[in-house]
């Protein structure tokens, strides 16, 4: 997360990289990936949801040496299907049904992002998460 916000990517593009990221290791879960591997792995996950999402190449200072062969592993194991709905999709749909405030989208989307941290989130729906953060700061906000 800290390497997309040094690059100043939009939440979608995070949430886009979280999302491929973890296709992508659930396809190498039987394999040992070191740590300096998977910062790499991490660095192009998040170069192809930058390129994507926002329609550029990211900055070169975190790209790896061999990024374009990681990509290209990342890329063909996924059989370049990387346009998923995620739980921020979501959530902005779910924002434009019920018209929510400036207050209400910061704190869903505080709300959401923190979910990140907690590797049981991974097992609910995008759009059960979305909905559920909704819940909640409606009824924060009561």
């Amino acid at each position: 997360m800290s390497a997309s916000y040094s690059c100043n990517t939009e939440c979608n593009t995070l949430w886009l990289a979280v999302s491929i990221l973890d296709r992508y290791l659930l396809q190498m879960y039987d394999k040992s990936i070191s740590k300096s591997k998977s910062l790499r792995i991490s660095a192009a996950v998040l170069s192809i949801a930058y390129k994507y999402s926002e329609g550029k190449p990211m900055l070169k200072k975190l790209r790896p040496i061999d990024g374009a062969l990681i990509e290209s592993d990342i890329m063909s194991k996924l059989a370049f299907d990387i346009d998923i709905s995620t739980a921020y999709h979501f959530l902005h749909y779910l924002f434009d049904l019920i018209n929510a405030s400036s207050f209400m989208r910061s704190m869903a989307c505080y709300y959401l992002e923190s979910t990140m941290y907690f590797i049981g989130m991974l097992k609910l729906r995008p759009s059960l998460l979305a909905a559920s953060v909704i819940y909640a700061v409606l009824h924060l906000s009561l």
